[in-house]
């Protein structure tokens, strides 16, 4: 269902094939915690939280 992998270019595809904002944030913070940028963690918990709201929005 979702095409899964490590790479920057995988993280567009997931989002592509209907993937849910926390699915693709958490995605993303493994790629960010790989490339030794651990410090932006409570950025990606607000940018979750703000996609889940558009996300939900948008359902509605």
């Amino acid at each position: 269902m979702l095409y899964r992998g490590d790479s920057w270019d995988q993280l567009h595809v997931m989002g592509d094939y209907g993937a849910s904002p926390r699915v693709v944030t958490k995605h993303l913070r493994v790629l960010v915690e790989k490339s030794g940028y651990c410090n932006i963690a409570p950025l990606l918990e607000l940018m979750t939280l703000r996609l889940e709201i558009d996300y939900r929005l948008c359902l509605n």
